[in-house]
C-alpha cells in the first residue's frame, strides 16, 4: 500500500513538472512575439521618420534643380520609403495574427493545464497525507509487535524457570523410579541366568545320557545339536553375567552418588572441588568397568565361537573310535580295556567329554 502511494505521488508530481514545463515555454514564446512585434514598429516609426527626413532634404535641395525634376525625386522616394513601410506593416500584421492565434490557443490549453494542474496538486498532498498516515500506522504496529515479542520472550522465559524448577523436583522421584527399575531389571537377569543355568544341566545330563548308551552312535546329530545348544545357553549365560555385573555397579555408583549427595548438604563449601572430584572418578570407574564385563562378554562369545569348530571335530573322533571299538568288541572280550571305569570304554569316554565340554 505504502509503495503504491509513493508511485502515485512520482507519477503526478511528473504530470505536473510537464504541466508547469509547458506554462514556462508558453510564457517565453509569448514574450518573444511581443519583443518580435515591438520591434518591428519599432522599425515602421523609424523608417517613417527617414522618409519625412529624406521629403524633407529633397525639398531644400538647391535651386538649380528645375521643379519637375524636384516632384520626381520626391515621388520617387515616397514610393520607395512607402514600398518599404507596406511590407513592414504586412509583417506586422502577420505577426499580430500568428501571436492571435497562438494567444487563443494558448489561453485554451492554459485553462485546461490550469485545471488539471490543480487537481494534480490537490491529489498529491492528499497523497502525502494517506503516506504519513500510513508510516503512523506502521510504526504503531511496528511498536506494538515489538512490544508483543518481549511480553512474550518474558513469558517463555518464565515458563523455562517453571519448567526448569519442576525438573529439578521430579529428580529425586526419577532416580527413586529408575533405582526401581534397575532392582526389577537385575531380579529378571538373575531369574533367566538360573533358568538358562538349569536348562544347561539337563542339556547336560542328557548328553551324558546318549553318549553312554549303546545306540549313541546313530544318535550321533542328536548329541551335536545338543552341543551347538549347550554352547548357545553358555555364551547367554556369560552375557547375563555381565550386565548382571554391570547392573550391581551401577547401583552402587548410585548408591554412593546418594549419599555423596546427602553428606553434600553438610559439608563446607571450601570441599566442594573434592566432592566433584571424586564423583567424576568414581562415574569413570563405573563407566571403565561397565566398558570391561562388556570386553570379557564379547571376547567369551567369541572364544566359545572359536572353541565350537575344535569340539565338534574332537567329538566326530570320539565317535570314530567308538566305532572301532565296538567293531572290534565283536571279536574279542576286552574287559580290562576300562582301565578302573566301572561302566567300561563307554563311561571312561562320556567322563572324558563331559570334561571337555
Amino acid at each position: 500500500m505504502l509503495h503504491q502511494i509513493q508511485v502515485d505521488m512520482v507519477v503526478k508530481e511528473q504530470l505536473v513538472s510537464q504541466l508547469e514545463c509547458a506554462e514556462q515555454e508558453y510564457i517565453n514564446m509569448r514574450a518573444q512575439y511581443e519583443q518580435k512585434l515591438a520591434d518591428m514598429q519599432d522599425a515602421l516609426i523609424t523608417l517613417q521618420q527617414e522618409r519625412n527626413a529624406a521629403i524633407k532634404r529633397a525639398q531644400n535641395a538647391s535651386t538649380g534643380v528645375s521643379t519637375r525634376d524636384k516632384n520626381s525625386i520626391l515621388a520617387e522616394l515616397k514610393t520607395r520609403y512607402e514600398h518599404k513601410m507596406k511590407r513592414l506593416i504586412q509583417e506586422i500584421g502577420e505577426l499580430r495574427r500568428k501571436y492571435n492565434e497562438a494567444t487563443q490557443s494558448n489561453t485554451t490549453s492554459r485553462d485546461r493545464n490550469e485545471t488539471i494542474l490543480k487537481s494534480m496538486r490537490a491529489q498529491i498532498e492528499q497523497l502525502k497525507s494517506e503516506k504519513m498516515q500510513m508510516m503512523k500506522r506502521m510504526k504503531d504496529e511496528a511498536k506494538r509487535v515489538r512490544e508483543m515479542t518481549e511480553h512474550n520472550q518474558r513469558e517463555i522465559q518464565n515458563l523455562r524457570r517453571k519448567e526448569k524448577s519442576a525438573q529439578e523436583q521430579k529428580k529425586p522421584i526419577y532416580k527413586y523410579i529408575s533405582g526401581r527399575q534397575t532392582l526389577t531389571m537385575m531380579d529378571d537377569w538373575i531369574v533367566n541366568r538360573n533358568n538358562l543355568q538349569e536348562e544347561k544341566n539337563e542339556l547336560l545330563e542328557e548328553r551324558e545320557k546318549i553318549i553312554t548308551s549303546e545306540v549313541g552312535n546313530e544318535l550321533g546329530g542328536d548329541v551335536q545339536a545338543l552341543d551347538d545348544k549347550i554352547e548357545m545357553i553358555t555364551s547367554e549365560i556369560a552375557y547375563i553375567n555381565a550386565k548382571i555385573h554391570s547392573l550391581q555397579s551401577s547401583i552402587a555408583a548410585k548408591q554412593e552418588e546418594k549419599s555423596a549427595e546427602n553428606s553434600k548438604e553438610s559439608e563446607d563449601k571450601s570441599r566442594k572441588n573434592s566432592i566433584k572430584s571424586s564423583k567424576i572418578e568414581k562415574k569413570l570407574s563405573f563407566i571403565l568397568l561397565y566398558e570391561l564385563y562388556n570386553i570379557i562378554a564379547k571376547f567369551t562369545l567369541i572364544a566359545i565361537t572359536n572353541a565350537k569348530g575344535n569340539r565338534k571335530e574332537n567329538i566326530k573322533e570320539k565317535y570314530r573310535e567308538k566305532e572301532n571299538f565296538n567293531q572290534q568288541k565283536h571279536h574279542s572280550s576286552v574287559a580290562s580295556v576300562s582301565s578302573g571305569y566301572p561302566g567300561g570304554v563307554e563311561d571312561r569316554e562320556a567322563s572324558e567329554l563331559k570334561v571337555q565340554a
